[in-house]
């Protein structure tokens, strides 16, 4: 077993958001990557600049935080052969290998990218990978979230010598930062990438960890057909498999996150969330995602509720 620690960095279309590529928001341009064995000891490093091919002019975000020229770019290879030789060197010990990264972004992206240039087949589905910034924050995060690098860094008293946000600095930082947390709470607290989505009902995933439970859904047409669905909206205590008793019917102040209180009779309180997320293609899907709670966060949540019914009756001015 080996671990691939990885980085990237990319650009986005330099005219904004509407003038991007469907499905192409970000290209890579560059991926870095450190490579680990089962003890989380140094095996090798990857490091590759990318020739862009869609968005050739700079957006002023990268070119100010990455340091990158255009003309450093041209020095690049293209997308195909970087993606040939990464994974080349991914598999160059022939052992099964893990991908480790900060923050959920890069392997969605890496996917965007392979399946602009038509690269198929790279990656298992569904994709298991450890999010290392969601298990540092488990660890040191002491209720914080989303942390940055850096931040991670000088929490741990790890020293800070090269350039933040290039890929290979970044990734060599990170496996600085994996090689000092719990190695049983990374295993226990994986993540599974959302860019592969199960076909049919069949394939749906439902992941259990210590603390919680997990449901991703297969896509659907519309928001309302996936917010309807008997299955996504009925509430198991994550304790006992039991359906549990509904105590406050699902709500939402954005129409992106839902919620919902229950009650075991055995186990206590249980708080649902139902996260609605958009494919490149215009469906839907829903993670769902149930965890015990105590009773002092049940009343929060019944306060809430109340807030934002007295909120939606207000008549505007």
């Amino acid at each position: 077993m080996v671990y691939i620690v990885i980085d990237l960095e990319w650009n986005q279309c330099s005219k904004g958001k509407t003038k991007a590529v469907p499905g192409m928001p970000f290209e890579i341009i560059e991926i870095g990557a450190v490579k680990l064995n089962e003890n989380r000891q140094v095996l090798s490093r990857f490091q590759q600049l990318v020739r862009p091919k869609v968005y050739k002019k700079l957006h002023f975000a990268p070119k100010e935080l990455l340091h990158i020229s255009e003309r450093d770019l041209k020095h690049g290879i293209p997308f195909p052969e970087a993606m040939k030789q990464f994974l080349s060197w991914c598999a160059k010990e022939g052992k099964e290998y893990h991908f480790c990264t900060w923050g959920a972004m890069d392997l969605t992206e890496l996917q965007r990218n392979c399946h602009y240039y038509g690269i198929e087949d790279c990656f298992p589905n569904p994709l298991f990978y450890y999010d290392l910034q969601k298990n540092f924050c488990a660890e040191f995060g002491e209720g914080q979230s989303n942390l940055s690098l850096e931040h991670a860094l000088e929490r741990l008293s790890l020293k800070k010598g090269k350039q933040f946000h290039r890929a290979l600095a970044d990734a060599e930082y990170t496996a600085k930062i994996f090689q000092r947390l719990s190695m049983k709470e990374v295993e226990q607290y994986y993540s599974v990438d959302y860019y592969q989505l199960p076909e049919n009902k069949k394939q749906e995933l439902h992941m259990e960890f210590p603390t919680y439970i997990k449901h991703v859904s297969r896509k659907y047409e519309t928001r309302e057909k996936a917010l309807n669905d008997r299955t996504i909206r009925t509430v198991y205590c994550p304790k006992c498999g039991k359906r549990a008793v509904r105590k406050i019917r699902w709500y939402t102040s954005n129409m992106k996150n839902y919620y919902s209180l229950s009650e075991c009779m055995e186990h206590g309180y249980i708080r649902g969330r139902l996260r609605l997320r958009k494919t490149d293609d215009g469906k839907y899907y829903i993670i769902k995602t149930l965890r015990p709670i105590q009773q002092e966060e049940a009343q929060e949540m019944r306060h809430l509720r109340e807030r934002l019914k007295k909120k939606k009756k207000k008549p505007k001015s």
